[in-house]
């Protein structure tokens, strides 16, 4: 490469319009060798000037001090570099949930993309194309999709950053990830505040629950008017006194209740044993993570009463009704509780609404956020608390007000 005066630019090339940077690197055998990169700009965009070209070249230079160069070699495909990165150990240690989400997501990045577009030539451009075709709606791979949800969208750029991060730290495919597309002022509606379900509402659900068929009495069975309405109830109550998610009490078994110490283990596998568990390094839970709920007055009761009408010959908390031979779980509960909502007429319901059920009443209880943290499983120090689950109720307000002492002295207003 020469400049504008035709004179030699050390350790730059220039072929087919591309700037390439030359230098000596450690090889994989440990010998030196030359190696050319291809340089690109703060997009990750082909650098398309000399200065722009010096620039990159400096910087690159500056990743050789600090052993950040890409790996040798020409990178994956993008399809390719998703199933392996699915197969890997930083994938599959997630809950089985998050691992379908984001095999589903870098499903359709690939197939947008391109199945053979290497992820170093992955650019904010390429990523914003992305996102507006998912917000407006369109075929992807052959399939037609109708415009998706902001945060289904927010969902999509997440598992690519997970890649990406993969890419970077584990296989050095990349040295830097390239910038995400902010959303723009007003594009993005804030985060609706669902209010906590009122206590009256809760518990005309669980009487809902519980109620049998009328006629069932006079014809000598015991027949409920929601199916599975005892099971259903009993999950709601379990939910608002551990402030657990939905597939962690499904999976709940009763060797992971310890009446002895009083403490309920979340996510914990089929070989647990209470005095072996270690806290924090792997689990069947939304963050991979198990975890202990210290047992709550409510919560020991409420297990003490389920333990006394236990299935004896079923392990879980909630065995399915359909198990047969089999010892089954029950996977959902959803179907009854579209039923017990229509009957007690609440409009808007769901199983996570127990979780903020639970939160909020800790707080309003004193508990200190980062205990409720540890209990819901957050590592963010209590930050999403603050934020999402602290649904504070007007009489709870009222009551904190009136303990408000700012020590000064009313004067009062003198009339001239």
């Amino acid at each position: 490469m020469r400049d504008s005066r035709n004179r030699k630019v050390p350790g730059l090339q220039t072929r087919n319009g591309r700037f390439y940077g030359v230098m000596w690197t450690l090889k994989d055998d440990g010998r030196k060798g030359s190696r050319r990169f291809p340089l690109l700009d703060s997009n990750r965009e082909p650098c398309r000037t000399l200065t722009a070209a010096k620039e990159a070249f400096e910087i690159l230079k500056n990743d050789r001090r600090g052993g950040n160069l890409p790996a040798e070699g020409r990178k994956p495909g993008m399809e390719k570099a998703v199933q392996e990165y699915l197969h890997s150990e930083t994938h599959t240690r997630k809950a089985e949930n998050t691992q379908e989400k984001e095999a589903r997501s870098l499903e359709l990045w690939w197939r947008f993309l391109g199945a053979t577009t290497r992820v170093d030539t992955l650019t904010t451009q390429l990523i914003s194309g992305f996102k507006s075709h998912r917000l407006a709606g369109g075929k992807i791979g052959g399939r037609v999709l109708k415009p998706a949800h902001w945060r289904t969208v927010e969902n999509d750029l997440v598992a690519l950053r997970n890649f990406l991060e993969f890419a970077k730290d584990e296989k050095g495919w990349i040295t830097k990830k390239p910038d995400f597309p902010k959303w723009r002022k007003g594009s993005r509606p804030p985060k609706e505040k669902r209010p906590l379900i009122p206590l009256e509402k809760f518990s005309r659900m669980i009487e809902v629950c519980r109620e049998r068929h009328p006629h069932s009495a006079d014809a000598g069975t015991d027949v409920l008017s929601i199916r599975n309405g005892d099971q259903l109830a009993d999950f709601l109550l379990l939910l608002a006194y551990c402030g657990a998610r939905e597939q962690e009490v499904l999976k709940l078994r009763w060797h992971h209740v310890d009446f002895v110490n009083r403490r309920l283990y979340i996510g914990a596998g089929e070989d647990f044993v209470a005095s072996d568990v270690v806290l924090g390094e792997g689990g069947d839970t939304k963050t991979g993570r198990g975890r202990v709920v210290q047992f709550i007055s409510q919560l020991e009761a409420h297990l003490k009463d389920m333990a006394s009408r236990r299935a004896p010959d079923s392990k879980w908390l909630f065995p399915s009704p359909r198990r047969g031979k089999m010892d089954l779980r029950v996977t959902t509960l959803r179907s009854a509780l579209g039923s017990a909502k229509k009957r007690a007429g609440v409009a808007r319901f769901g199983f996570h609404d127990c979780r903020h059920l639970f939160a909020s009443y800790a707080i309003m209880s004193g508990v200190p956020i980062m205990t409720v943290a540890v209990w819901l499983g957050h590592r963010d120090n209590g930050k999403l608390v603050m934020e999402t689950y602290g649904h504070l109720i007007d009489s709870h307000l009222v009551k904190e007000a009136d303990k408000v002492q700012i020590g000064l002295t009313l004067v009062p207003h003198k009339v001239a």
